[in-house]
C-alpha cells in the first residue's frame, strides 16, 4: 500500500498496486520535490481526504 497527497495536502490517498514503471513529471515543484508519477488502475486507488478540494 502506497499513500500520497497533492502539492499543497488538501487532498489525500491511497493506491493498492505495483508500480511497474514510473515517469518524472516536469513541471518545476515535482523537479524540487524529486517526485515521480504512475498511471495506476481506477480500484487500486482510495480517495482518503479532500472530497471537496477537487474540481474539474
Amino acid at each position: 500500500m502506497h499513500s500520497g497527497s497533492c502539492h499543497c495536502g488538501a487532498v489525500k490517498f491511497k493506491v493498492d498496486a505495483a508500480f511497474d514503471s514510473a515517469i518524472t513529471c516536469n513541471c518545476s515543484i515535482c523537479d524540487r520535490k524529486g517526485t515521480v508519477l504512475a498511471f495506476i488502475p481506477g480500484n487500486a486507488f482510495t480517495l482518503v481526504s479532500g472530497d471537496g478540494a477537487l474540481t474539474d
